[in-house]
Formats: structure tokens, C-alpha cells, sequence
């Protein structure tokens, strides 16, 4: 806001067109056309503030009551709000870390909570559709199960948002985890595990969005109480439009992780995952030679990050409990990946936290379609009647693990040999289910007949998925997701700039240069996170890649960089740091600026001409006008605030439309629809009545 100078400063103004021969000067400004005329004037040129008047002639004085009773009543409302920001990363110094790229980058936590709710939605699709086949299919006691099964493996897969999973690469871990009636009890506590632990709409959250939504109400009956330069108080005029839309993307950026049910707390998936539950203390992971292992920890689906090691026949046959421990821990620290300048190439793919989440999403993507798979596979299995073959028809696997050996001679009455996907490239055997047995006997048989089962190819268990293997409809959720979350930035952000900058006199000042320094420095940070994500992943495939060739050998000993993908790794490195930088920074910036504004920095002449973009051609305003003569902007500056107001509803809409219960399709589209055209009205009403407003003789803002 540019204010009117102090009774001072008026005086210096009168008395300097009577003491100098104001013919030489053009001292002053009337709407557009320069005058010497001090009576008709709007404004006074910034020479003439510089030439005739001293330095502390010229500005408002500071005045602490009005400093505290604004940044109380309409800033600090929305910095407690940012308590609600997602952070659960697990260390103080990440929380804090995480809020600092949330308030310097709002388009990177809003694309990250975008990407959230699309990944989540596609994940329930999926499953909801298996789910709806399971229970509509023929009458297995079996069916109802994995209907169950099918839920909670819906709800694990969607915490992959919170942090990273794994596959066991292990024959028979997965499918064993999917197929035995044993493991079924696992699927069903960790799924309560987990919900427990969903963040939810509190009192507390009430309070504080109660509070600073308030805080943006009053901001608009202040901003619209009075017209520019009425009051000479940093309470007055643009500058409430300019706050109070500048912080709406805030509403998006808290609403979200409580719309996807994010984890409210950090260091709890692992023991989520890894825990047997209340009713079974064990696992069955069925193995090579047909026997059983029963663990008291589960291992198929871990939470960590990093390379997943391949599996070796001849590296790893143990078929005790501590002797598979063993070997899976021998060869994870085979795929430790070395540091860049002492910094993780991963980088906040290791980290939890929903800010983290771009990051994870292309491995969780490929991480969800491994599981899915083998649930779809066994619905069509179960409704061919077909069951895994047994323990003793272990010779018709070759040792090589995975190929059917075609030469083998078996009854065709109790094999039916299936044709594998063109994926695999092989033959399936099965059998046809014996009504006469258990599901559980049923459905024993080696890791290799499991895994042959379902489909599942455990060579293609991999952290990272070639570009070439990233299908079209995850690119659109990446891209989709990153198009809302600048909408948001821009959408908030843009309206203030744009009441500042076209605030007389119409230029960039420190007011509408300091948010656009806000706004231009958290798309760059945006930009710089998500090449520094991309470059991260493009770097882990050459390691996947020399891990796949060379599996026996430790990449830490034996890999060596080339020129190209140092300068890869490099590249990942220093674009994640400086983005983080920026954002940073960026808060910081915004931070402090928000608070100079009620101060009375902005109000020297410096930024009141709008020096940056008009030169000495700025000016300051002096007094009071006519209201008619502010009535254009004064509608321009209603009509940002609607705009900015709408984006932000608009993005809660769309958050909630797609995280409801996609079971009670009508209910959400009826609600939809409602919030859509309820807000619209009543904000097409309120606006209404302020244009009214706006230009009536007063120009008081009624409601």
C-alpha cells in the first residue's frame, strides 16, 4: 500500500509551490498529466520529494500499537496455521525443514499433496475394482478373504505415500504373502495399524483454520471500510487484499494430507509392516524345496529405500529362518550406494514425509502395479478353478529358477498347462482345484510354483523403473499434479501482485515487487526440486543397471562412475540443495516482508513512487481524493480477491472429491456438485453487494 505522507511532508509540499518558481518544475501529478498546481493535485514527483523536502519530512511514523494490533490479529493467525503443514519426517531438524520448503516453495507442496491424492486414487481404483469382483464372485468362503485382503493391501500400499517400500526379491515371499490363508491376519492388522494412524480433522485444526480464516474475513471488511488514503495506518486499504490472498494456498496445503489420510506420525510403517499382529505370532513364506519358513517378522513388503538386491540361487538357498535373515542382509549391503560430496544421491527418497513425496512416486507407482498383479492373476486363477501344483511336482521345474521344462510327462487330467502372458514368455502350470480339500491345501506348493501361479517374476522386483517402463497414465498424474500445484501458487500469490502493482501510482514498488520476488523464487525452487527428483532417479538406474549385470559384486567396491554419470550425480545433488536453498530463503523472505509491512518501511518514498519500474517518473500520493476516482480499482481489487478465494476452494473441491469414498460414487458427486454451486452463489452475491458498494458516495463495504 501507498500511503499519504505525514502532515509534514504536506507542509513541505505547500510551502515548495510557493517558495520556488514551480514554472521550471512539473512538481506534481494529476491523474496521468503533470501540473504545477499543488490545489488540483493527486501526487507529487519523486525529484521534487528528494530536491525539496528532507528524508524525514516524508513517510509515516512508525507506530508500535498499530504494528502489534495488525501482525496479531491478521499475520500471526495464518504462521500458527503453519503447525498444520505436513512434516512427520521423523528428526526435529526435518520438521522444521519440511515447513520452510512448504512456505518458500507452496507450489511444491502443493503438487506434492496433487500427486498424493491422484496416486491414492489410482491406487483405490484399482482395488476397489478387484474388490467388487471378489465379493460378486462364486460362492468360496475363500473369496470373502481376499475381498478383505484386497482392502487392506489398498490401505498399505497408499502409506507408501509416508515412506518408501520394498519388494523381497526372494522366490515365494510375495505370492506366499497374497496366497496363504496363514499370512491373511497380517494383512488385516497392519491395514488397523495404519489406520490408526491417520491424521484426522481435530479440534485443534478447527481452531486454527476458524481462526485464520477470520482473520482473511476481517481483512476484506477492513480492506473495504475506506477507500485508499483515507487512513494513514498500515491497517488501511490493498494491503489486506494482498495478505489475505497471499495466504490461501495454505488452506490446500493443511487439508490435503487429512483428505488422503497421511500418517500423523513418523517411524511407525516399519513396525506397521513388519509386525505379525495380535492372532498369528508367525509367517509362512513357502521356499525353494516346498518346505515352509515360518518368521516372526514379515519381509515381503519392507519399508526402505534404496536399490532392491536381485536374488541368487547360489548366494541365497538357505532355507533356515536366521540363514535367510542372514543372506538378505548380506545382500542389501551389496546395492549401498556411494555418496556425492558426501551428500545421498536418493536424497529425499530416503526421508518420510508427504513433502518427500515426489520423490518416492515413480518407485511407489511400480511398487503398487507388483502387488496388484498377483491379486489379479489369482481372481482369474480362482475362477478357472485352478490351484498352484503341489510340493511333489517340484521335477518340473529345471534348476534354472522360473522355466518349465517342457519334456516333463504329466497327467493332463491334473495339469493344465496355460499359456504365460506375453510379458513372460513361458508356460504356468496349475492344477484344478479339489473342492473336497481346504483352501489352505489347496494352495500349498514351492516358492517357484507360487510365484509361477500368480505371474509373479521376481527378477523384475526393482527400486527404480526405466523411464521406458513409466506408463502414460503415471506421466499424467506427474504432470497433472504439477500443472494444480503452480495453479495454486499463481492462483493465491498472482491476485496480490496484482492489486499492489495496479495500485496507484500503477508500478512495481517494493510492495508488488517483494511478493513477486516471493512468488518468481518459490516456482524456482519447484523447478529446481523436481529436476534434482528426476536427475536423482536417471543416476539410480545406472547403478540398478550395473547391480543387474554384475549382482554378486558390491557397487560400493566395485563400481566406478563414468565422466557422464558423475556429472549425473552431480547434477542430482546440487539441483535438490539449491532448490532446498531457495525455498529457504524464500520463506524467510515472505516471513520478513510480511512483517515490514506493517511497519513503516513501505511507506518511504522509495517504495511508495514505485521507483522500480517508473524511475523518476514515479510519484507519491499526498491527501485525500474523490471516492469516484478510485471506484475502477477499488472493483479490480474485489474481483482479485474473488479470483484468488475460488482457487483455493476450488483445489479443497477437487482434493475432497477424489479422496471420498469412490464406494459411495452418488453421495460424492452429490456432494460435489453442492459445494461446487453453493460457494459460486454466495460469492457471486457478496460480490454483487460490494461493487454496490464500492460505488456508492461512501464507498463503505457492507455485508
Amino acid at each position: 500500500m501507498r500511503m499519504a505522507p505525514k502532515v509534514a511532508g504536506v507542509v513541505c509540499f505547500a510551502t515548495l509551490s510557493t517558495a520556488v518558481k514551480v514554472d521550471d518544475y512539473q512538481l506534481f501529478y494529476q491523474f496521468g498529466n503533470p501540473t504545477t498546481n499543488i490545489s488540483n493535485s493527486v501526487g507529487v514527483f519523486t525529484p521534487a520529494i528528494y530536491d525539496f523536502c528532507a528524508a524525514p519530512e516524508i513517510g509515516e511514523e512508525f507506530s508500535f500499537p498499530d504494528f502489534s494490533a495488525s501482525t496479531a490479529g491478521l499475520l500471526l493467525p495464518w504462521i500458527a496455521f503453519f503447525a498444520q503443514l505436513p512434516r512427520q519426517t521423523g528428526s526435529s531438524y526435518n520438521d522444521i525443514l519440511s515447513i520452510f520448503i512448504s512456505v518458500g516453495s507452496l507450489a511444491w507442496i502443493s503438487s506434492s499433496v496433487f500427486l498424493a491424492v491422484f496416486f491414492r486414487r489410482a491406487v483405490s481404483t484399482r482395488f476397489n475394482q478387484l474388490q467388487a469382483k471378489f465379493i460378486s464372485g462364486a460362492n468360496k468362503s475363500i473369496y470373502l478373504h481376499l475381498a478383505k485382503r484386497c482392502e487392506a493391501a489398498k490401505i498399505i500400499l497408499q502409506a507408501g505415500i509416508q515412506a518408501s517400500m520394498r519388494l523381497n526379491p526372494r522366490p515365494g515371499f510375495l505370492s506366499s504373502l497374497i496366497i496363504s490363508p496363514e499370512n491373511h491376519w497380517w494383512w488385516i492388522a497392519a491395514a488397523a495399524d495404519i489406520k490408526a494412524l491417520w491424521r484426522r480433522i481435530d479440534a485443534v485444526f478447527i481452531a486454527q483454520t476458524f481462526i485464520a480464516a477470520l482473520a482473511w474475513l476481517l481483512a476484506i471488511i477492513t480492506n473495504f471500510s475506506g477507500l485508499p488514503g483515507s487512513v494513514s495506518s498500515s491497517n488501511s486499504a490493498e494491503w489486506q487484499i494482498c495478505m489475505g490472498t497471499l495466504w490461501l494456498w495454505l488452506f490446500t496445503a493443511t487439508y490435503g494430507p487429512i483428505a488422503i489420510e497421511s500418517l500423523y506420525k513418523a517411524k511407525v510403517l516399519r513396525h506397521a509392516l513388519s509386525s505379525p499382529g495380535e492372532t498369528y505370532d508367525r509367517f509362512h513364506f513357502a521356499l525353494i524345496n516346498g518346505k515352509v519358513a515360518e518368521q516372526h517378522e514379515q519381509t515381503a513388503i519392507v519399508q526402505r529405500s534404496a536399490l532392491v538386491p536381485k536374488y541368487l540361487i547360489n548366494r541365497r538357498g538357505s532355507t533356515q529362518v536366521y540363514g535367510i535373515m542372514n543372506e538378505d542382509r548380506e545382500a542389501s549391503s551389496n546395492v549401498r550406494i556411494p555418496d556425492m560430496w558426501g551428500l545421498s544421491i536418493e536424497g529425499a527418497g530416503r526421508k518420510e514425509g508427504l513433502n518427500t513425496f515426489p520423490c518416492k512416486f515413480f518407485p511407489s507407482e511400480q511398487l503398487v502395479d507388483h502387488v496388484v498383479r498377483p491379486f489379479e492373476s489369482f481372481h482369474q486363477r480362482l475362477e478357472h478353478d485352478q490351484a498352484p501344483v503341489s510340493n511333489k511336482d517340484d521335477n518340473l521345474f529345471s534348476p534354472k529358477y522360473g522355466s518349465f521344462d517342457l519334456a516333463s510327462r504329466l497327467d493332463s487330467k491334473l495339469l493344465d498347462l496355460e499359456a504365460a502372458s506375453p510379458t513372460t514368455g513361458r508356460l504356468r502350470p496349475v492344477k484344478t482345484w479339489d473342492s473336497t480339500k481346504s483352501p489352505t491345501l489347496n494352495l500349498k506348493g514351492s516358492s517357484q510354483a507360487l510365484d509361477e501361479y500368480l505371474g509373479i517374476e521376481v527378477s523384475r522386483f526393482t527400486a527404480y523403473p526405466k523411464w521406458s517402463e513409466v506408463v502414460r497414465g503415471t506421466w499424467m498424474r506427474f504432470i497433472m499434479a504439477n500443472i494444480l500445484g503452480l495453479v495454486v501458487q499463481w492462483g493465491t500469490s498472482g491476485p496480490g501482485i496484482y492489486v499492489m502493482y495496479y495500485t496507484p501510482p500503477v508500478g512495481l514498488g517494493c510492495d508488488s515487487g517483494g511478493l513477486l520476488i516471493y512468488a518468481v523464487g518459490a516456482t524456482l525452487s519447484w523447478a529446481l526440486l523436481n529436476l534434482g527428483s528426476l536427475l536423482s532417479h536417471t543416476a539410480l538406474l545406472h547403478y540398478q543397471r550395473y547391480h543387474d549385470k554384475f549382482p554378486s559384486q558390491p557397487i560400493l567396491d566395485c563400481y566406478k562412475r563414468t565422466y557422464s554419470h558423475t556429472f549425473l550425480c552431480g547434477a542430482a545433488v546440487i539441483t535438490r540443495v539449491l532448490g532446498k536453498l531457495v525455498a529457504v530463503i524464500n520463506a524467510c523472505w515472505i516471513l520478513v516482508w510480511s512483517f515490514l509491512t506493517y511497519t513503516n518501511v513501505m511507506q518511504t518514498p522509495y517504495c511508495t513512487t514505485a521507483y522500480f519500474s517508473l524511475r523518476n517518473r514515479g510519484w507519491m500520493r499526498l491527501w485525500n481524493f474523490e471516492s469516484q476516482q478510485y471506484m475502477a480499482i477499488r472493483i479490480q481489487e474485489l474481483q482479485c480477491l474473488v479470483f484468488g478465494t475460488f482457487i483455493a476452494y476450488f483445489a479443497c473441491v477437487l482434493i475432497s472429491a477424489l479422496t471420498s469414498n469412490e464406494k459411495k460414487r452418488q453421495c460424492r458427486w452429490t456432494v460435489t456438485a453442492v459445494l461446487s454451486l453453493a460457494f459460486p452463489t454466495i460469492a457471486i452475491l457478496l460480490y454483487s453487494r460490494g461493487v454496490r458498494s464500492v460505488m456508492d458516495s461512501d464507498g463503505g463495504f457492507m455485508i
